[in-house]
């Protein structure tokens, strides 16, 4: 590294804006920055144009400055894409400078800094700490997916002690060991504005990874910081004594309320521990395989009641060192409430075994039938049976701030996820829970006891929990009985028509509150699917069905299609991979679409005009997830270009190599004549660009001129095959004519001859006439005289009168 570029003062570039006197070391610093970075990257920037400019929106639109809609000057610009280049060991040249510029406007012109997937390493961190440095503006920092490993995360950390504006950081899946995981721990112990820390690790990329090193740092960054809020460390590999550390931080913080743990396989007693003192509202310790022992003890600290023996299935028994743990738990429970007492504790078991077993000998029958009063006397008897165990049970137990809790995948048995859906019983602050993959094997005792008792949750997801034909059905009686539950997800649970019956009635019951009931992949066949459309009649606030992936086929389309036609709050219906006709589909597609106009009709303006917003939004973000997908397939062919020129690289390095010990000698002398060699180079580049503009100009015009000469060739063609279509056509035609010319010139020919011989007959005929006349001339008044006749015959009439 340059020696001047190690001295700038990068702190006091992050310092905040002075004016007057104050200001001048401050544009002194920053000019001997610059300076020294392009000293630093002389050799890359000289193959970068100056200006960094890129296409604009449209076809008529100027060019963009990207340097100024970002904020950083193009030298810092030129020095993040030499250190990704240096990074790669890639070849920096003009068409990746453009590629680089559009990245830059596409994904850094606004307060985030995306600089994700692209390959980066520590020589591109210290372009980017620059540009942080620089410009205060940014308020997220997205380096995920990338290869900065423990030297760029250093760099990264070197720059937030100083930083003001900074409010997110992703460094997820970077190859960070714990070297580097404890310098930005250290560098957030001065910063004041981060709030959000990602430092997860995603399968297939380079992962982060943390150890027992981190314990230290984690408990005195959960310590004295007074601000971060959001913290993921998925999949890092912290260990027991990096969670010891992390809990023991939690206890006395109160800042923190979203955590990610994630793919830990130990540690789960310790966070339990913590929940209580911390300010924690979401936590995700989902795939941990903690077992019953961390399911137990999760559920003490989220307020559990004492363990009821009747919640366990018929003829299960708890391991021996998980009923001792229970006992004692039960003791420390009992011992901490002064009202408690064993009489207490017997009355509230034996009102909740009352409750729970009225749920139970309820007959799923009765939630289908027409008879409200029956139905209604027999809900009633349910809910004071309830309002007796909710007199009885202790609810002066402290509980935590946990409002969103995911336990998926933990490998506990009936026994851990029981005591977890017993502590719904007291816990009114848990509006999410999140069991998938937990196997109940058929029993849901815990949730028929915790639903009727809780207030605040409201969305419950048991996908692939196996609760089976009993478990639905038990649950289907208790919906009713809920009063905040809004979402339930039973994907993945197999059941038959008997339990899709209940189902449906108690949607027809028309629950309180349930908006979303997810039964996909739920193996229902078409008589379930007509039991649960039947019950959609007299329901009333029904708005999201999830029936996908099932075997449903003509008989549900039709009964869907009915009830959609006086139901008008369900909106939303996924009936995918099924076999229904595609008439019923369009008909139930119709339907949503009239229910979705009439619940847009009814919302005020302003939330309608909101959620225009969102949804446009949520079009440009599919959009750009489509780009981000053709990114990814040119990214790969991308790589393979790059796998090729590394291989090249490598040779050209070991012959590189060998001619540096050739040329080792000579260096004395060549750095005597640098200066007039570099330049001639710049004549020279100078000339070459010149003379390259030039042919690069002249092929232009000969290319252009060839395209004119083939446009005129192809003219001609046309016209050469336009004349000969016409002379064939007039050949043809000349043809035709003349065969007719040639039959009428016989027929002329003909009549011709015929004349002739008629004009011959009739002079003939005219000299024998001729002749008689002749003849008889004498004998004739007038002879052969016309007017000699009509002479004589005047005077004949004039002398008639005279002689009268």
């Amino acid at each position: 590294h340059s020696p001047g570029l190690e001295k700038a003062n990068t702190r006091t570039l992050m310092s905040g804006a002075a004016s007057g006197p104050a200001a001048r070391p401050r544009e002194r610093d920053r000019a001997q920055l610059m300076a020294e970075l392009e000293k630093h990257y002389a050799h890359e920037l000289g193959r970068m144009s100056p200006q960094w400019l890129c296409s604009g929106d449209g076809p008529h639109q100027p060019p963009i400055d990207v340097a100024s809609e970002v904020g950083v000057p193009g030298v810092v610009l030129g020095a993040i894409l030499a250190g990704k280049c240096r990074d790669q060991h890639i070849v920096l040249n003009l068409d990746r400078q453009r590629r680089f510029a559009e990245w830059m406007h596409t994904h850094c012109s606004s307060l985030w800094f995306n600089l994700n997937d692209n390959s980066a390493g520590p020589e591109c961190a210290k372009g980017v700490c620059l540009a942080l440095a620089l410009n205060e503006r940014f308020t997220s920092l997205n380096l995920s997916n990338n290869a900065l490993g423990d030297v760029g995360a250093a760099t990264v950390a070197h720059a937030l002690p100083d930083h003001q504006t900074l409010v997110h950081i992703d460094l997820a899946a970077n190859d960070i060991s714990h070297h580097g995981m404890n310098a930005i721990f250290e560098a957030l112990l001065v910063n004041r504005s981060v709030t959000s820390l990602d430092l997860s690790s995603k399968s297939g990329s380079l992962r982060n990874h943390m150890s027992k090193y981190n314990a230290f740092g984690l408990e005195k960054l959960m310590i004295q910081n007074p601000v971060l809020a959001r913290l993921c460390l998925q999949g890092t590999n912290l260990g027991a004594d990096g969670v010891l550390g992390l809990a023991r931080g939690l206890v006395v913080n109160s800042t923190l309320v979203f955590l990610d743990l994630a793919g830990y396989p130990r540690g789960a007693a310790a966070v339990a521990e913590a929940l209580l003192p911390s300010g924690i509202e979401e936590l995700n310790m989902s795939d941990n395989k903690m077992g019953d022992e961390g399911l137990m003890a999760i559920a003490d600290a989220l307020g559990a009641p004492p363990m009821d023996p009747g919640a366990l299935p018929a003829g299960m028994l708890p391991p021996p060192a998980l009923m001792l743990e229970a006992k004692e738990r039960d003791t420390r429970h009992q011992s901490t409430a002064k009202d408690a007492s064993d009489a207490a504790a017997a009355k509230y078991r034996e009102n909740l075994h009352v409750a729970r077993s009225s749920i139970l000998d309820l007959n799923p029958l009765v939630l289908a039938n027409q008879q409200s009063a029956l139905r209604e006397e027999a809900f009633a008897t349910i809910k004071a049976h309830f309002e007796r165990v909710h007199a009885t049970i202790d609810r002066t137990v402290r509980v935590p701030k946990v409002r969103v809790l995911n336990l998926s995948n933990n490998g506990g048995s009936v026994l851990g996820v029981g005591r977890i859906e017993d502590a719904l019983q007291v816990n009114d602050r848990l509006e999410r829970l999140v069991l998938d993959q937990c196997d109940h094997r058929g029993s849901v005792k815990s949730l028929v006891g915790a639903l009727p008792l809780n207030r605040g949750l409201k969305h419950l997801s048991l996908s692939s929990c196996r609760i089976g034909q009993a478990g639905t059905v038990e649950l289907a009686k208790v919906l009713p009985l809920s009063s905040s539950l809004e979402s339930l997800c039973l994907r993945g649970n197999e059941f038959s028509a008997t339990a899709a019956a209940a189902l449906g009635g108690v949607l027809s019951l028309g629950s309180q509150c349930l908006r979303s009931l997810n039964l996909s992949s739920c193996r229902l066949s078409d008589e379930a699917g007509i039991a649960i459309a039947g019950g959609l009649f007299g329901n009333t606030t029904l708005e999201v069905l999830q029936l996908r992936d099932n075997t449903l086929r003509e008989g549900s389309g039709r009964a869907l299609v009915e009830s959609l036609r006086k139901h008008t709050i369900l909106v939303t219906v996924n009936l995918e991979l099924n076999s229904i006709d595609f008439r019923f589909l369009t008909q139930i597609s119709q339907f949503l679409e009239r229910n979705a106009r009439l619940r847009e009709r009814s919302k005020p303006e302003q939330y309608r005009r909101r959620i225009g917003e969102l949804e446009a939004c949520q079009r440009k973000v599919d959009v750009l997830g489509e780009t981000l997908k053709q990114n990814d397939v040119r990214k790969e062919q991308t790589r393979k270009q790059q796998a090729s020129v590394q291989q090249e690289l490598h040779g050209a390095k070991v012959e590189e190599r060998r001619k540096g010990e050739v040329l080792e000698a000579h260096l004395d002398s060549v750095r005597r004549n640098f200066a007039e060699v570099d330049g001639e180079v710049s004549v020279l580049e100078e000339a070459l660009r010149k003379v390259t503009s030039e042919g690069e100009y002249e092929v232009s015009q000969l290319m252009h001129r060839i395209h004119k000469v083939d446009d005129r060739i192809k003219l001609q063609e046309k016209r050469v095959d336009q004349t000969s279509t016409r002379l064939q056509a007039f050949e043809d035609k000349a043809g035709k004519e003349l065969s007719l010319a040639k039959e009428e010139l016989e027929k002329a020919d003909k009549a011709r001859s015929s004349a002739s011989l008629l004009t011959q007959a009739a002079q003939r005929n005219l000299d024998s006439y001729t002749s008689s006349l002749k003849s008889i001339e004498d004998g004739i008044s007038g002879a052969a005289s016309p007017r000699r006749r009509f002479q004589e015959q005047s005077k004949q009439e004039a002398r008639q009168p005279a002689r009268r």
